[in-house]
């Protein structure tokens, strides 16, 4: 799916649910994969997004045996996770609790910037 916009986002959540409930996804999985979707979905929007140009994710959630990989490009600005992540401070764990949270969650989290998109993947 892809979406240009937060109504859209949370289409696609929705979407992650109904799909895990279709695959037997456990409940744990369900929520981290939804959550992932949501918090990483809102904040491109949020803070990727750039005036005068058309701005996308395309969102993908792939069953992989027992492992589901959430895969997300898009062509906002330049945002790497792990790096956001590497920067935090053990000092206010409520600082930047999205991203503690999807970190905290997933098994894996790969980013890779190649030919202006944004190219991120999360396993759980």
């Amino acid at each position: 799916m892809s979406a240009s916009s937060l109504d859209e986002v949370m289409a696609f959540r929705n979407e992650v649910i109904d799909f895990c409930e279709r695959h037997g996804c456990d409940r744990k999985k369900q929520f981290a994969l939804a959550l992932c979707t949501e918090e990483l979905g809102v904040n491109t929007v949020e803070h990727g997004f750039r005036e005068g140009k058309e701005n996308c994710i395309d969102m993908r959630l792939i069953k992989q045996n027992d492992e589901y990989l959430l895969r997300m490009r898009d062509n906002c600005a330049r945002f790497d996770p792990s790096k956001q992540y590497e920067l935090l401070s053990d000092d206010d764990r409520t600082s930047h609790i999205g991203i503690r949270l999807v970190y905290g969650m997933a098994r894996k989290i790969e980013y890779v910037s190649h030919l202006d998109l944004n190219n991120l993947t999360i396993r759980v």
